[in-house]
């Protein structure tokens, strides 16, 4: 089985990672025994990478009630809840990202493209761009030409 890492925001040098069965099996098992914050976020990952949505949520939402300032598992929240089709969800769990994210900060930028994307991808290009709009005044603090670069797509699409 071949398993996209940066899908799920693992790190890795590889493009790829390879899991068969029974490793999957022995980090569900691990999971499900509670393990360490690292282990939990993992099981995670690998419950969103193989397409158990639910498990998914459910173990993310598990890290976000031990610790409410998880910004990976929030951001897992949101990957899910928008893989579910539920568009409201997925910006409700962005925001709350972006809310405890650093004004600034790579993260926050990332929090404020999400939401306004998903506000485009629902049909609402006016609230997109107002977002867009306010975040001007904060790119230059943007140091990330990719993420600077998506926004700006972004606008283009949200805001002519």
């Amino acid at each position: 089985m071949t398993l996209n890492p940066q899908a799920v925001g693992l790190e890795s040098s590889e493009s790829t990672l390879r899991f068969d069965w029974k490793t999957l099996a022995l980090y569900a098992l691990v999971g499900d025994q509670g393990g360490g914050a690292k282990q939990q976020m993992e099981t995670a990952q690998l419950q969103e990478a193989t397409g158990d949505l639910a498990a998914a949520e459910k173990s993310y939402a598990a890290i976000v009630a031990a610790d409410p300032n998880a910004l990976l598992a929030l951001r897992g929240l949101a990957r899910v809840a928008e893989a579910r089709g539920d568009l409201a969800g997925a910006k409700a769990h962005w925001a709350e990202y972006t809310k405890k994210s650093r004004a600034g900060d790579a993260g926050w930028f990332q929090g404020e493209y999400q939401q306004a994307r998903l506000e485009v991808a629902a049909g609402d290009k006016k609230a997109a761009c107002k977002r867009l709009d306010d975040l001007r005044p904060a790119m230059p603090a943007l140091t990330d030409a990719d993420m600077r670069k998506e926004l700006t797509t972004l606008y283009d699409q949200a805001c002519k």
